[in-house]
C-alpha cells in the first residue's frame, strides 16, 4: 500500500493572470514525476489566490498527484521541486505549489 504522496500544482496561466495553454509543461510534470514514481493523476481544480499587489486571482490549476514508496521518497520530492522550479520559470509565476504528504511549499 502507498501512503506518501506529492502533488505538483500547475497553473493556467502566465505571469498573474494571463491565460496560458500548459499542455506541454503539464505533460511535462506528469512525465517527469511517473518516471520515478511509476504513474500519476491528473485533477482540474480552480483556485484563489492573493497576488503580491493585494488582488484576488482565480485560474484552473491541474494537480498531478504522485503515490510512491518510501525508497522513491528523495527522488520523487527532489523531482517535484525541480519541476515546480522549471514551471515558475516557464509560466513567470510568482511562485508554485508543492504538497508533500500534506504540508504544502511554495517554491
Amino acid at each position: 500500500m502507498l501512503k506518501k504522496k506529492v502533488i505538483v500544482y500547475v497553473p493556467s496561466t502566465m505571469e498573474v493572470d494571463k491565460e496560458a495553454d500548459v499542455s506541454d509543461i503539464l505533460q511535462h510534470t506528469v512525465r517527469e514525476l511517473a518516471s520515478i514514481a511509476g504513474g500519476a493523476t491528473v485533477e482540474e481544480v480552480k483556485g484563489y489566490w492573493v497576488a503580491e499587489d493585494g488582488s484576488l486571482v482565480e485560474e484552473k490549476i491541474y494537480q498531478v498527484h504522485v503515490f510512491y514508496e518510501d525508497e522513491k521518497e528523495n527522488k520523487v520530492i527532489t523531482k517535484a521541486k525541480d519541476v515546480a522550479r522549471y514551471i515558475k520559470e516557464k509560466l513567470q509565476q510568482e511562485a508554485v505549489s508543492v504538497e508533500i504528504n500534506g504540508t504544502l511549499n511554495f517554491i
